[in-house]
């Protein structure tokens, strides 16, 4: 007489493709902000011009929303298939919007990190274009209205 075992215990599954990317956009995202933040020092940019200092962090903020409405689309593109090549791309330019909103508001390399940031939403604007599955989406929602 055979005896089997049954293994009802709970399996451990392994994390989708899915679940993986977006946690690694989240991860590569937090490390750019750290990294900016921790790069620079405003003490000396605020004690020599406040009223600037103000106003470079009121753009600053204005790039973070612009860095959070990009991260949430990258999110939500990483729930469809997409190649790993790709996918680090979007994660890269997202975690470069981030770390230059932070530079920003650090009032670090104003000039280098405005270019910066604007490329890399540039280019997050380009892979969207070039992206299969979105420019189907938008092409596909021109042509019905």
């Amino acid at each position: 007489m055979a005896v089997t075992h049954s293994h009802s215990a709970a399996r451990i599954e392994r994390p989708s493709a899915r679940t993986l990317r977006r946690a690694g956009l989240a991860a590569v995202c937090a490390l750019a902000i750290a990294g900016a933040w921790a790069a620079s020092d405003p003490a000396p940019m605020l004690r020599a011009d406040p009223e600037l200092a103000a106003l470079l962090r009121g753009m600053a903020a204005l790039k973070a929303l612009l860095a959070l409405g990009a991260g949430a689309a990258v999110f939500w593109r990483f729930g469809l298939p997409i190649s790993n090549g790709a996918a680090a791309l979007y994660a890269l330019c997202v975690a470069a919007l981030f770390a230059g909103a932070t530079a920003i508001w650090q009032l670090s390399h104003i000039g280098a990190i405005a270019i910066a940031f604007h490329g890399a939403l540039i280019a997050l604007g380009v892979l969207a274009l070039r992206d299969e599955p979105i420019a189907a989406k938008a092409f596909r929602s021109r042509d019905r209205a």
